[in-house]
């Protein structure tokens, strides 16, 4: 007669069975797994660079911190380039618009120089305003009808002290006067850094080509 054991152990091992198919139903469920592509997630997260379907980049450290660091950054030559020639520009452009109020901060701690004789025209941002109101002639638009255009920027950083070298060129138009350049010169500007911010300090004038300055200044140079 057969031994009942072969039966019982055939049942063990059956019984050993059900939990596997039981596990493969289960992974059967699940979605398969997916492999992360990181150069796509690159281009959708990347913080630094929020355009869409851009290729990964690696993020640019810089002074105006874009994120939070355990150490200070120390500005590089390039930015202090940057911001003192941002502030020429920012100059020209409130001289076009007269904006006197933003000239007179931009020239708080400037004086002004004429650079052929040496004397000074002005100095502190209030007194820079008060020359430039009384030789300088405002349209009735409310500005001085100028574009002044600053070129060929030289810039030499030292530290907290910098010097730029630039061209000047101012075209005028007005109700009278044709579109044309009507003054080209140099600025010998120095820029000091003060309480972290540069600003100009001295700006040396030189007109070296001189057009018809009738519509634009108050006197004949």
């Amino acid at each position: 007669m057969p031994s009942a054991e072969p039966s019982a152990a055939a049942s063990t091992i059956n019984a050993g069975k059900k939990p596997s198919r039981a596990k493969n139903a289960i992974s059967a469920a699940r979605p398969p797994t997916r492999s992360l592509d990181h150069s796509s997630m690159m281009s959708r997260t990347n913080r630094y660079d929020h355009r869409p379907n851009r290729p990964a980049t690696s993020p640019t450290r810089r002074c105006a911190l874009a994120r939070p660091t355990a150490q200070r950054v120390r500005c590089s030559p390039m930015d202090s380039v940057a911001a003192c020639t941002n502030v020429l520009f920012e100059i020209a452009e409130a001289m076009d618009a007269a904006a006197y109020d933003t000239l007179e901060s931009l020239l708080e701690h400037a004086a002004l120089v004429d650079g052929s004789s040496g004397s000074v025209l002005a100095e502190g941002g209030a007194a820079a305003v008060a020359h430039f109101r009384s030789i300088v002639k405002v349209h009735p638009d409310g500005t001085w009808r100028t574009k002044h255009v600053t070129t060929n920027p030289v810039v030499a950083v030292n530290d907290d002290e910098a010097t730029i070298r630039s061209m000047y060129t101012v075209f005028q138009q007005t109700e009278t006067l044709p579109m044309q350049a009507i003054i080209a010169g140099r600025y010998h500007d120095t820029f000091r850094r003060i309480d972290g911010t540069w600003r100009l300090v001295e700006r040396c004038y030189f007109a070296d080509l001189i057009g018809n300055l009738s519509d634009h200044l108050t006197f004949d140079l």
